[in-house]
């Protein structure tokens, strides 16, 4: 019944700014990132171990073999493809280059996270501002559930069409 109540938190019912800390503070712990520093447990030696061969699969993958497709294959009539995987290669080490930065500044976003979690905590319940608020954070979640499943609908499509 527990783990039904956690996974409840993440629907589009429970929208409160504190709550979509909670969901981003476990979605991020998995990727050994913690932002909220309310939450104080320490983050296990396996997902840090997971972590790094995540990582390093996603550069061998996205950045050594793209780079080895483009400049060392040599294959005639290519030249489409080596363009449409010099473009992917680009857009995936956005995504690196983002968690990266988020990373190094983890003490900064916890001073941010904890100071508009003090904010939030001064607006007056069933005030108009709190209904602004309220509106605009179920918007921002029903978004970010929406990204999500495109994004994991996209990673299904690779794994079932395989080329």
């Amino acid at each position: 019944m527990t783990i039904l109540k956690e996974v409840r938190n993440f629907g589009l019912d429970r929208h409160d700014f504190p709550t979509l800390v909670s969901n981003s503070t476990i979605l991020l712990r998995i990727l050994t990132l913690n932002v909220d520093s309310r939450y104080n447990k320490r983050i296990s030696i396996a997902s840090y171990f997971i972590m790094l061969l995540s990582a390093m699969s996603y550069i061998y993958t996205y950045q050594v073999s793209t780079f080895w497709f483009i400049f060392f294959r040599d294959v005639e009539n290519q030249r489409t493809e080596k363009i449409i995987a010099f473009a992917q290669c680009n857009i995936c080490i956005v995504g690196v280059i983002k968690f990266l930065s988020v990373y190094w500044n983890k003490e900064t976003l916890k001073k941010i996270v904890d100071a508009y979690l003090e904010c939030d905590s001064e607006v007056t319940p069933h005030s108009r501002m709190s209904g602004n608020i309220d509106k605009t954070l179920r918007t921002v979640k029903k978004r970010a559930l929406i990204l999500w499943l495109i994004i994991t609908v996209n990673v299904s499509m690779y794994l079932i069409i395989r080329p």
